[in-house]
């Protein structure tokens, strides 16, 4: 994410909280990319992560 955002150690902190709601969404729908895993788990936390840094940006920057 481009921008100035809220330092470091905010992001950090948003950016984790994003990645576990991206593995939660990817567990309570049971989706599943090549089998469950790694892979899933990558790709939902980092979307997860992406989006909630996104939504805190429109908010509050």
């Amino acid at each position: 994410m481009s921008g100035e955002g809220k330092g470091c150690c905010m992001n950090l902190f948003i950016g984790i909280v994003g990645s576990y709601a991206g593995a939660f969404i990817s567990h309570l729908l049971d989706i599943q990319l090549l089998g469950k895993g790694f892979l899933t788990n990558f790709v939902f936390c980092v979307a997860g992560a992406v989006t909630v840094l996104w939504i805190w940006k429109k908010l509050f920057g």
